[in-house]
């Protein structure tokens, strides 16, 4: 069974990372759409934006990207 990861990247530094999860597809698709509109789902939908501590100290704004698919082994 794989789940899907949810994927913002700094602006600042341009690191990307996880930030949330889905558990499978269209959980995955509903939170993105829902997340897309700015509304609060059942699914949990990230926000569009975060904060992102960055490895030098700075505090950046970072944008949610999208699900990327993760396998178990992951």
């Amino acid at each position: 069974m794989s789940g899907y990861s949810a994927l913002f990247k700094c602006r600042l530094c341009g690191e990307t990372f996880i930030a949330a999860e889905a558990g499978g597809r269209k959980a995955a698709e509903r939170a993105a759409i829902y997340a897309s509109m700015g509304k609060v789902s059942e699914e949990q939908a990230p926000d569009l934006h975060d904060i992102h501590i960055c490895e030098g100290g700075g505090i950046g704004i970072a944008d949610f990207l999208g699900f990327k698919e993760r396998k178990d082994d992951e």
